[in-house]
């Protein structure tokens, strides 16, 4: 990452993901301008992989809903489905998965590749976690689900009304 580079050689600053979100928002202050939409995709990633302090799930939700909301360079879609993931910390595993797949493609459109995509870092985030965050009956479904195809086959039947076009 650019931001990387910059930090470590021309400001001298150490890269670490040891200091936590607060540290990847400070930086995305000082490189706004530069890569907002990297930044974001870093906090989505960490977020997902790296992340076990509930303090940092909260400030890196809250950093990752106001980005989302107020960011040209992803589109999340919502309907009712989805909505049985309100007031469960999945519906900012959804937001989260849906910004990591369109800003890795630089599209801020939601296809049927990218919605997969960011459905099974969904539900692998969800197998992790859910024993600590308590069970959503629509998630363990597809958790159950081994076949890739059957998986795909299932989100189609699911959400076809979400996501219309290839």
């Amino acid at each position: 990452m650019m931001t990387d580079i910059i930090l470590k050689y021309v400001v001298k600053l150490p890269r670490s993901f040891k200091k936590g979100v607060e540290y990847i928002i400070r930086r995305n202050v000082w490189f706004q301008m530069i890569n907002t939409p990297l930044v974001a995709l870093g906090i989505c990633l960490y977020r997902h992989f790296a992340m076990s302090d509930p303090a940092q799930f909260e400030a890196a939700n809250a950093y990752i809903m106001k980005w989302a909301m107020a960011s040209h360079d992803v589109d999340v879609n919502i309907d009712e489905n989805i909505g049985e993931f309100m007031g469960t910390p999945y519906i900012l595993g959804y937001i989260a998965a849906c910004c990591e797949t369109e800003l890795e493609d630089g599209i801020p459109s939601m296809n049927w590749t990218r919605f997969i995509k960011a459905m099974t870092r969904l539900v692998g985030f969800y197998k992790l976690n859910r024993d600590y965050t308590g069970k959503v009956e629509r998630l363990e479904n597809y958790a159950a689900i081994t076949d890739p195809a059957i998986f795909e086959k299932t989100l189609r039947e699911d959400f076809a009304e979400l996501i219309k076009e290839e």
